[in-house]
């Protein structure tokens, strides 16, 4: 089991590692970059190499440790402009630290809030509500709506006058396309993983001059990460197949590539849909049932249902669904409010939900018998809070 932590601890850090190689580019004219991309090669290759050492989880994590901190001192000292390499395969050059930055994501804003960059921002979409000093920034002028995230208004952006744009992939594309030929600095940010999660931080930190707060909330979340992944796989064996349901007519659910493919392995269970490469794709009611998954797991109010019950009174009435595992056993969970947020926001709350997921596919670990089939953050706190 031993051996196991320090493998997956170390795919993790790989993944980290690997992540900042690609993502982050930085260059001035005394070749600094080269000196950083060799760098974090050496690195990369010193952690492969943990895989086959043999001393504690913990010496991995301080030698790891003070690798980042060396590189980090060396980042710190290298200057704008910098050369980026967003999620549409294009190259954007930042020529200055941004002053001025309008986020049309709540994943983004949630970032950029956590590496105490909030100073900066001056204009959000409409789903963006965390943390709760935002609505009070919005409130007083602070920061501007500019519309929901996939009819954001162009108009309301440019009056803002941005230095910098950042969005996601998806629907948010052609935001960013059509803001960079108006001339505005516009990124696309990948966020579909766990490991998109630590490049997107990273990356905005250096951009906003705020690394080292993104490198000490990355070693956080992957702290938590691998603390809740070992308080589960060191008390169960068990992991059974979840589905996690976005959406219900069309079908959509979490894929392969999705940060909640990554959350359910982590929190001791099995992606139903795992071997689908989509992040999110659209799959048939026939899929699921071949599937039969031991658990599934709803959005809030996805086509219509608000909660749990009525999604199952209405499964049992399609072809098949009432032989699901997760429909005889009634294992079928919906997430509400703060919880369901989290659930669709590939974000610094990550752990939050692993910690969610793990819940309710193993409450015995939190020494309770059954869980609520709704629930809402609160309710999951206050029940592994007892254990």
């Amino acid at each position: 089991m031993e051996l196991q932590q320090k493998i997956i601890f170390s795919l993790l850090v790989v993944a980290l590692i690997l992540s900042m190689a690609s993502l982050i580019f930085v260059y001035e004219s005394n070749n600094s970059f080269k000196v950083i991309e060799g760098t974090l090669q050496n690195l990369s290759n010193s952690v492969a190499g943990f895989q086959k050492m043999s001393s504690s989880l913990q010496n991995i994590n301080s030698t790891l440790s003070e690798k980042i901190n060396e590189i980090s001192a060396q980042i710190n000292e290298l200057k704008f402009p910098i050369q980026v390499y967003d999620a549409l395969n294009r190259t954007v050059f930042i020529t200055q630290q941004p002053e001025r930055v309008v986020s049309i994501a709540p994943s983004i804003t949630e970032i950029l809030f956590a590496i105490n960059a909030s100073s900066l921002v001056v204009g959000v979409d409409d789903f963006s509500n965390y943390p709760p000093i935002l609505e009070k920034m919005v409130a007083n002028g602070t920061i501007a709506r500019v519309g929901g995230f996939s009819d954001i208004s162009l108009e309301k952006v440019v009056s803002l006058k941005p230095d910098l744009v950042i969005g996601t992939t998806g629907v948010q594309y052609k935001f960013i396309y059509q803001l960079s030929q108006m001339g505005i600095d516009s990124i696309s940010l990948r966020t579909e993983s766990i490991d998109d999660i630590f490049s997107a931080t990273l990356l905005l930190g250096k951009i906003t001059g705020h690394y080292n707060e993104a490198v000490v909330l990355v070693n956080d979340l992957k702290q938590k990460i691998m603390n809740i992944y070992e308080t589960v796989s060191t008390r169960t064996t068990e992991r059974p197949s979840v589905a996690y349901i976005v959406w219900i007519s069309p079908l959509f659910v979490a894929g392969g590539s999705s940060f909640w493919n990554d959350a359910i392995n982590l929190a001791g269970g099995v992606n139903a849909f795992q071997n689908v490469t989509q992040a999110w794709p659209m799959v048939s009611w026939e899929d699921l049932v071949k599937a039969n998954p031991d658990f599934i797991i709803l959005s809030e109010n996805a086509g219509g249902f608000s909660n749990a019950s009525q999604f199952i009174i209405w499964a049992k009435n399609q072809p098949g669904g009432d032989s699901l595992n997760a429909i005889k056993n009634g294992r079928v969970y919906m997430l509400h409010g703060e919880l369901n947020d989290i659930a669709s926001r590939p974000g610094p709350r990550i752990a939050e939900l692993q910690l969610s997921i793990s819940l309710i596919l193993h409450p015995d670990i939190y020494g309770k018998a059954i869980v609520p089939q709704d629930l809402d953050l609160g309710t999951v706190m206050n029940l592994t809070a007892q254990r």
